[in-house]
């Protein structure tokens, strides 16, 4: 799965701080494998907030010490771009600044030597070697403008670690990212390999069971409303049977007519209901994608509105045999359907 294998076999005997992003769960998955192959050779600490460290906690249990760090607290509720740079850009660079702080406690507290910062910003300390995990080192942007001005500020975050660590294959045409990976940084980029906290699951052979799996992802309120539409639509077509893995930490929906629910599942299970449907329906994120894709499973993508990346992500993949794009205001039936037949 690492491409660049010997980025993890240098670390022996440190203590270290993995800290992923709480930006749905995404962030928090992929390091799983990390933090696995970490630890058999270093102390690992983690530190993340909110669903991303309860469900580490829940997929590691008490074998590492966790810390909490701020929340970035962003919502997708703005249609547009600038009213969304101007709302949550201050609290960002807040949430960058307070949790740079909070780093400097945790290194203190543990005599750390290095971190590992899956794009959260502000983790890092000059004194010590930090490294960021991150696949977006440009934001894409139909406002050209907006696009050159995150990029910019984002980069200028990255280059006060030491190296950037890119989840995805070295080899152009085999990339996931596509062109978010390519600019160059003033620090080392290594491309370390897709990352999925499903694919190293273990699991044993699986029959099909479902003719679909919903894999609900990211932040409120797009991940409830897409719930919603796809709940409806999905009733509609009652031939199908159905499996919807709610991703949050609301209560478990109850069972209705061809649909059965799950809430937040761990790396075992979900890989378990993954292989035993034929089609994947999910959101456009990254980690969802380099899950699918090392699972080898076609999917129904559905980029999260106002979320550029995703939609990059889900206009670049769409034209691969194995999935389908349809935005979120384009869902129906018949588009669900005309997707399902394109992927069987």
């Amino acid at each position: 799965m690492l491409e660049d294998k010997h980025i993890l076999d240098r670390y022996k005997n440190r203590r270290i701080l993995i800290a992923p992003l709480n930006w749905g769960l995404g962030h928090a998955t992929r390091c799983i494998p990390l933090i696995r192959r970490l630890s058999e050779h270093n102390h690992i600490y983690i530190a993340s907030d909110g669903m991303a460290l309860s469900w580490l906690k829940k997929e590691l249990g008490d074998r590492f010490h966790y810390y909490a760090l701020p929340s970035y607290d962003v919502k997708y509720d703005q249609p547009n771009a600038w009213v969304n740079l101007l709302k949550y850009g201050p609290r960002i660079r807040r949430a960058i600044s307070e949790e740079h702080t909070q780093t400097s406690i945790i290194v203190e507290n543990e005599d750390i030597d290095l971190i590992i910062s899956d794009h959260r910003l502000g983790v890092r300390q000059s004194s010590i070697e930090s490294v960021i995990i991150a696949h977006q080192l440009k934001i894409p942007h139909q406002n050209s403008f907006i696009a050159a001005l995150t990029s910019h500020v984002q980069r200028y975050y990255m280059n006060q670690f030491n190296e950037c660590w890119v989840p995805d294959y070295r080899e152009v045409e085999y990339r996931l990212s596509g062109a978010l990976s390519e600019p160059s940084l003033k620090i080392d980029k290594h491309f370390i390999g897709p990352l999925s906290h499903i694919a190293s699951a273990d699991h044993h052979k699986s029959v099909t069971t479902y003719d679909i799996v919903v894999i609900l992802s990211g932040l409120e309120p797009a991940r409830s409303i897409l719930e919603e539409k796809l709940t409806t639509l999905l009733l509609q077509m009652n031939s199908l049977q159905v499996v919807c893995v709610q991703g949050s930490t609301r209560s478990v929906k109850k069972n209705v007519s061809n649909i059965r629910y799950h809430n937040i599942l761990g790396s075992k299970e979900l890989k378990e209901i993954i292989s035993q449907s034929k089609v994947a329906i999910a959101r456009s994120g990254y980690s969802t994608i380099m899950d699918l894709s090392l699972l080898k499973k076609k999917a129904i993508l559905i980029p999260t509105p106002n979320q550029p990346e995703q939609q990059y992500l889900a206009t670049i993949h769409n034209s691969n045999h194995s999935y389908v794009s349809i935005l979120e205001e384009d869902l129906s039936v018949e588009k669900l359907k005309s997707g399902l037949l394109r992927l069987l």
